[in-house]
């Protein structure tokens, strides 16, 4: 009997010892704060049927109070033995938006300008680059010059020419921080003006995705990452911006090491709705008119999406968005807002024949499992346009409040 008792306690022991590295393992890549409907038991999805939740209270199934959200701890172990971590469960009221997967065009103004380089002035001394010894980099924000906020390539340039070589102040952002520093303009001997060899970009234009509205107050959610300086890579910092109709008129093919795009025309001159945000998770902001008639439909919250066949909704030729098969193949983060939540597979033939894959345009583009929307496209693999990273819908609609 004793050999019995050392025989199974060795067992266990190894049981315990092999739980600890996959309990590591989903110690890193579970979220530490999940969201729950009201009502609702914290359930996860089927690839983690093995990890259990313990709640710290008998009823883990709240209601949302009047005051706002309710929150509780839970505990998760793997096999109901091996504790994984602590976690919080938000409890929130469920909610329906209106699908969309329609092309949108995006007009959008940024608050300063960025920098995209900075180049050299042929004068009699020779060549110089003023804003570069001034310190300036590509990927700053120049906001403003000697006290003038409202800046633009015709404004900066008016004012270098009226400068006349004396000195200017300019004062500028990079990353998080604010500096001013002097810049003095060289006289160019090939047309006789005053420059500071400064090349910066203050609007962009683009057609992207709708994924879901509000349906009651209009507002909209698309593209499900920030929209960037082409050059710098940076987020380019919102001023204004606008939404227009837009049709897709044709595409080209994505093919490995060269992502395909779709093209697109604005239609009309009337603007669609205001853009009141661009972040890392998308653009959001406010319908003006005709918003009314996308279907609606109950959303997932993040640690309900699982591995396994999902639907993608887009809009690869005119207005019409249609529904594609497509493949969920791994929940690659919980917590990354910048659009990489999770690695989407096109599996749909036709759109295969059609498209080569994920283009650019699809950004936004919803993404529909179990009769919920639980997500958008954002990404596209350069060397595999068959796959691609998506958001959560969960984090799109922290984002818009």
């Amino acid at each position: 009997m004793r050999q019995f008792y050392r025989f199974f306690a060795g067992v266990l022991s190894a049981a315990i010892v092999g739980g600890m590295a996959p309990a590591l393992y989903l110690q890193e890549t579970l979220p530490n704060c999940f969201t729950v409907a009201a009502g609702e038991e914290l359930q996860l999805a089927p690839q983690y049927q093995y990890v259990s939740c313990h709640s710290s209270q008998q009823n883990s199934a709240l209601s949302v109070s009047s005051t706002g959200n309710r929150e509780y701890s839970t505990e998760l172990k793997l096999f109901g033995l091996i504790k994984i971590k602590d976690a919080s469960v938000r409890v929130v009221e469920p909610q329906e938006v209106a699908i969309c997967g329609v092309p949108f065009g995006i007009k959008m103004t940024t608050e300063g300008v960025m920098v995209v380089g900075t180049g050299s002035v042929q004068t009699d001394a020779g060549m110089v680059s003023p804003a570069r010894t001034a310190g300036i980099q590509e990927g700053d924000l120049l906001l403003s010059i000697n006290g003038h906020t409202a800046l633009s390539n015709s404004i900066i340039a008016q004012l270098v020419r009226q400068s006349a070589g004396a000195p200017l102040t300019l004062r500028y952002q990079r990353s998080e921080e604010i500096f001013t520093t002097l810049v003095t303009p060289a006289l160019s001997i090939t047309d006789g003006q005053y420059h500071i060899g400064l090349w910066v970009r203050d609007s962009s234009a683009g057609i992207g995705t709708l994924t879901f509205c509000d349906p009651i107050s209009g507002e909209f959610a698309g593209l499900g990452h920030a929209i960037c300086d082409v050059d710098t890579g940076q987020l380019m910092p919102l001023s204004q911006g606008e939404v227009v109709h837009a049709s897709i008129t044709g595409l080209a093919v994505g093919l490995p090491g060269q992502p395909g795009e779709l093209q697109g025309t604005f239609c009309g001159e009337q603007n669609w709705g205001i853009i009141e945000q661009n972040c890392s998770s998308g653009i959001y902001g406010q319908f003006l008119n005709d918003w009314q008639g996308f279907p609606l439909i109950s959303t997932a919250h993040a640690q309900e999406v699982e591995t396994g066949p999902a639907r993608l909704l887009c809009t690869i030729s005119g207005t019409e968005p249609q529904y594609y098969d497509v493949e969920i193949e791994r929940i690659h983060s919980y917590e990354d807002s910048s659009g990489r939540n999770f690695i989407v597979h096109i599996t749909d033939t036709q759109l295969l024949e059609q498209t080569g894959g994920i283009l650019q345009g699809m950004s936004g583009s919803p993404l529909v499992q179990n009769n919920k929307l639980i997500g958008a496209v954002t990404h596209v693999f350069i060397q595999d346009p068959s796959r691609g990273y998506g958001i959560f819908v969960e984090n799109m609609l922290e984002a818009a409040g």
